[in-house]
């Protein structure tokens, strides 16, 4: 088993790592194999005051054997109310946010938790008695993002034989027996009546997640295939082009595989592609919306950072306008639509949001001027795209510019301009 781990560790060896420790011997033996291998650990133990002086006890088991080996601990406190409905799963998403909080202030590169093959199964079979789709049969992961869970190939026996041949020091917690909580319920139980009908029982869901597993990596490749024909990154945005919906059925998968991490169901993802043709569509989720373009689907954040207005005084060789958003200008040889010849441009110019009744004088209209919006309107731009969109204004309060659409006549560079320039709007993806 060690050697397993250890192996499992290797690529992130010289990390630095935050180790959730409970007391209990599942933690308590993580902790003994990477003190053994000299990882560089700190750790954190949460005390939910739920068992009055036995939790009390945990916390001080762990203190002690963090200060023993020269270790930092961090004993964070969680008040909750027991009875509180949901309870394990409320708590369990505030340790996540505390450790994430944790990184961020000491600079640890990676969480580490003693998940087991145990628990493997009872998270399996209880999303399975919720109802679940693929990814809830495939249970919980090894590595997500920035969490390692290396001993999610061992049960809970082998652990409790390290511990016992190594004389690893942990608490029991009494509350494992009580069949309070649903998972409690699954591990004494249920899984025990299982195994008498099936014996063997978790190696056989074990084998069913693997299966799953390797069809989650088929789809994964096939919808890789997708991603990168239908859609783009802007900055905030995301493009699926309306494209990849030829054969509804396999495009309304596809967009659920590119919408679930925004947090859409696949009721709503039936609905978008239902609703492919009514342009302005909208549709949300807590997180996330989506708005049904003349050409694609935009997805956002429900929040969108917008920028204050800004004089420029020169060209703006590099000016980041947002996080996801800069405006770059440099020099070309050849002149075109979107060519300004420098020499008409009345500094400074002006760059702020496109506000409703803006227009732009273009060449070809014989003096009229053409609504901002119906330019993007004519390229696609769903509404929060718009919305966010810089356009830059001479001295004169005149729009001379639609980022990558149009330049406005009154400074449009010709064949004979001797300095001819371009601003190229630039998005940032996270």
């Amino acid at each position: 088993m060690v050697e397993k781990i250890l192996q499992f560790l290797e690529p992130y060896k010289g990390s630095k790592m935050l180790l959730a420790c409970s007391g209990g011997v599942d933690s308590m033996v993580l902790l003994d194999i990477l003190l053994r291998a000299s990882f560089d650990i700190a750790i954190v133990h949460f005390n939910h005051h739920l068992r009055g002086e036995a939790s009390d006890k945990d916390a001080a088991l762990v203190q002690d054997v963090a200060a023993k080996n020269k270790i930092l601990c961090h004993s964070l406190s969680i008040n909750f109310d027991k009875d509180q409905r949901n309870f394990q799963e409320v708590a369990r998403k505030k340790r996540y946010k505390m450790m994430d909080d944790l990184c961020t202030q000491f600079k640890y590169q990676y969480i580490l938790t003693a998940h087991h093959q145990d628990d493997q199964v009872e998270t399996i079979l209880m999303n399975f008695a919720r109802g679940t789709d693929l990814w809830g049969l495939n249970g919980i992961s090894s590595k997500r993002d920035n969490i390692l869970r290396p001993m999610m190939g061992f049960p809970k026996a082998a652990i409790r034989a390290y511990a016992s041949e190594n004389q690893v020091v942990f608490r029991e917690d009494a509350s494992n027996d009580s069949n309070k909580y649903r998972r409690n319920i699954v591990r004494n139980q249920i899984i025990p009546n299982l195994e008498q009908a099936f014996p063997n029982v978790a190696s056989r869901i074990l084998a069913t997640k693997q299966n799953v597993s390797d069809a989650l990596s088929f789809i994964e490749l096939q919808h890789q295939v997708f991603v990168a024909k239908h859609i783009v990154s802007e900055g905030p945005f995301i493009k699926i082009s309306k494209e990849g919906f030829d054969d509804p059925e396999l495009g309304y998968y596809h967009l659920f595989l590119a919408l679930r991490n925004y947090n859409f169901n696949k009721v709503q993802c039936r609905d978008l592609v239902a609703s492919l043709t009514n342009i302005g569509a909208h549709f949300h989720s807590k997180s996330h919306e989506v708005f049904v373009g003349k050409f694609d689907l935009v997805v956002n954040p429900r929040d969108v950072n917008l920028y204050k207005q800004q004089t420029l005084k020169e060209w703006p060789t590099h000016i980041k306008l947002t996080e996801y958003m800069s405006l770059e200008s440099k020099k070309v040889d050849t002149c075109h639509a979107f060519t300004f010849d420098a020499e008409k441009v009345a500094f400074p110019l002006i760059c702020r949001l496109w506000e409703p009744g803006d227009k732009i004088k273009l060449a070809g209209m014989h003096g009229k001027r053409k609504k901002v919006k119906a330019i993007f309107n004519e390229m696609g731009l769903a509404f929060k795209q718009k919305s966010v969109m810089p356009i830059l204004l001479d001295k004169n309060y005149e729009i001379v510019w639609v980022p990558g659409f149009r330049v406005s006549e009154s400074v449009l560079a010709n064949p004979s301009s001797k300095d001819c320039r371009i601003i190229e709007l630039k998005w940032i993806n996270a």
